[in-house]
């Protein structure tokens, strides 16, 4: 086991100063600090959170806010979040906003109250004055706050491969299923849209999905209704809507993949294990969970704050859904 006193005896220091990067970081010549983080990375060295907290007045406990734990894909980041803190000797403190900025606040409070090191968070907002007054350590996922590190993934990007996939295998009847506004750079259906229309392809179907949830099924039921659905290729913007999207089809004796295709979005367990199979758009959550945490406790330990931005890619599985072999589409 990596002991403090490796540390030091790597990063040409005492134990005392490699206790004080640890306990007190502004008491450490900036130097001194990124020498001795350094090692403790490269040596993989985990000090004793409870000797931490008594001595530094640390609980060891990070939060861990998301929109909700139905939807498998925050299912996920949660799980990748618990493993990693745990090995990284922390425990969190799960919190749900429900996509409510007066929650959020609350959890924020809350989080502060319980003395919580740090916090990951998926927010609700992307407006940077709403989180003025977060003063704890913080990485959001998913998301872009001026003043706060990110990790995000590329979902323009992803929406794109998936139009590339529709158009490579022949349809040009296209539906879209999911909401139709977002922020540059992170609008699923700006990305999937242009790509058609740069091909000279409209799209034939639009049901937005509203930011306040609703029932998807009645959504289908009234669009179809109001306006029938001709499309043979039908993005949706994450699993769960593809497997609503599925589901309705297949009460109507509308086989999927034989009579229309469908693709969904984030490569959940649902998509892995729904049957038929979902194509999906993978985001390497754990990566990027993994990223967050990393940056979050470099936070915590040194204070550095810049707002820098990780991006990480996408990558298409295709699977049964739309009728072809497993295989990837990295460009």
């Amino acid at each position: 086991m990596v002991t403090m006193h490796d540390v030091a005896s790597k990063a040409g220091v005492s134990r005392a100063t490699v206790s004080r990067v640890l306990s007190d970081p502004n008491s450490v010549k900036d130097e001194t600090k990124r020498n001795v983080l350094f090692w403790i990375n490269q040596l993989g060295y985990q000090p004793n959170k409870i000797a931490q907290a008594l001595a530094g007045n640390r609980s060891g406990v990070i939060g861990v806010v998301v929109p909700n734990i139905t939807n498998p894909y925050y299912s996920e980041l949660v799980n990748f979040a618990e493993e990693i803190a745990s090995n990284q000797g922390y425990s969190i403190i799960l919190c749900c906003s429900h996509n409510s900025l007066e929650k959020e606040r609350r959890i924020f409070i809350n989080l502060k109250s319980r003395n919580a090191e740090g916090i990951l968070i998926f927010p609700v907002s992307t407006e940077d004055e709403k989180y003025s007054t977060l003063d704890i350590p913080c990485v959001t996922l998913g998301k872009i706050l001026k003043s706060k590190m990110a990790v995000v993934s590329d979902l323009e990007s992803g929406a794109m491969k998936v139009a590339k996939h529709f158009i490579q295998n022949g349809y040009d009847k296209i539906g879209f299923f999911g909401p139709t506004s977002g922020i540059p750079g992170f609008d699923k259906y700006f990305g999937f849209s242009n790509y058609l229309k740069d091909a000279g392809i409209k799209l034939t179907d639009i049901i937005e999905i509203p930011s306040k949830r609703e029932s998807l099924q009645e959504l289908l039921e009234n669009y179809h209704m109001l306006h029938g659905m001709q499309s043979k290729a039908w993005f949706a913007h994450n699993d769960d809507a593809a497997v609503y999207l599925i589901n309705y089809f297949c009460k109507r004796d509308v086989k999927v993949p034989d009579e229309v295709i469908v693709a969904g979005y984030d490569d959940t367990i649902l998509s892995k294990n729904f049957f038929p199979a979902i194509t999906s758009v993978h985001q390497p959550i754990g990566e990027m969970v993994n990223k967050a945490f990393n940056l979050l406790l470099e936070q915590i330990v040194s204070c550095n704050t810049n707002p820098e931005i990780y991006r990480f890619d996408n990558e298409l599985v295709v699977r049964t859904s739309t009728n072809q072999q497993k295989k990837y589409f990295n460009k």
